[in-house]
């Protein structure tokens, strides 16, 4: 089983807790369209469409992040 199979397999507030310490940990950006699932939006940065999305993505290339920049989107097909 890959690490997306077990992640499914969390609850919500587990799911949540993952993902803010991955964002903290890598000091990422995340960007999440309108129709992610809800554990992305709960923690993303910023939630829009994807005009939205590529502006703001555009503008926090300029932050100073320790560990670089890192800019996550997700999108469901």
């Amino acid at each position: 089983m890959g690490e997306i199979e077990k992640f499914r397999k969390f609850n919500f507030k587990r799911k949540i807790e993952i993902l803010k310490k991955l964002k903290k940990e890598r000091d990422a950006v995340i960007l999440a369209h309108y129709y992610v699932d809800e554990e992305i939006q709960a923690v993303a940065d910023y939630i829009g469409d994807f005009f939205f999305l590529v502006s703001k993505g555009y503008r926090t290339q300029g932050r100073n992040h320790s560990h670089g920049r890192s800019l996550l989107y997700g999108r469901k097909c």
